[in-house]
């Protein structure tokens, strides 16, 4: 189980061609959207997908990032 307290999950779905996008945003932790992931893949099982990381907003802000100091 994983929740996202201060983010959201956008699933895109495009029945005819067989494909789901499925957006994962977090606003603080890095490792939450890694776990929500994880859940997706296995629940879903999908033959194939592909991860790509777009680092927005408060990302950037040392407060908001999982790296230890």
């Amino acid at each position: 189980f994983s929740i996202l307290s201060s983010s959201h999950i956008a699933i895109h779905v495009w029945k005819e061609f067989r494909r789901v996008c499925l957006d994962i945003f977090a606003c603080d932790e890095k490792k939450k959207v890694e776990k929500a992931l994880k859940v997706f893949v296995r629940e879903f099982k999908p033959r194939s997908y592909r991860v790509r990381i777009v680092r927005r907003g408060f990302i950037h802000d040392p407060r908001f990032n999982n790296k230890k100091k």
